[in-house]
């Protein structure tokens, strides 16, 4: 999936999972901040499921929320960085599952060293979304899915 996709779900997300007048999205991309906005994660999913042709929606739903319980419970997140954080190991899962292509994270080592704990951590949990879908997420996707997690500015 190229830009063309991401920026379809980032658009999709701001007009159908966060419940946000059209005309607030002007303070909203100010401000950066909703009142008490929650995500529909099951629509979330539903429309994931659309174009994720390579992995069973239901399946990786129920990997996937609670691959985010077990991470918050460490590492407290906004509901952005939780709704970024699954749709991006969504889409991962997917691709290395179906393809086995990785996106390049030119900071990996940086990354990996620095967070060398969260990695760990993140490891861990991961394993048995691995297991479950038969792939191996590289050290280059664990660096982009610590990015997200830690809000790292590249």
């Amino acid at each position: 999936f190229g830009n063309g996709f991401q920026c379809f779900v980032y658009f999709g997300l701001v007009s159908s999972f966060a419940p946000v007048p059209v005309e607030r999205l002007p303070e909203l991309l100010r401000t950066q901040r909703m009142e008490k906005a929650e995500v529909d994660f099951d629509e979330m999913f539903r429309c994931l499921g659309d174009h994720l042709e390579y992995v069973d929606i239901g399946r990786l739903k129920e990997a996937l929320m609670e691959l985010s319980e077990q991470i918050e419970e460490k590492y407290p997140m906004s509901l952005d960085t939780k709704t970024g954080l699954m749709m991006h190991i969504a889409c991962a899962v997917n691709r290395i599952a179906g393809r086995g292509v990785s996106i390049e994270n030119p900071h990996r080592e940086e990354i990996v060293q620095k967070y060398h704990g969260v990695y760990r951590d993140l490891r861990k949990y991961v394993a048995p979304v691995e297991r479950k879908f038969h792939m191996i997420f590289s050290d280059d996707e664990m660096a982009n899915i610590i990015s997200i997690l830690m809000q790292i500015q590249e």
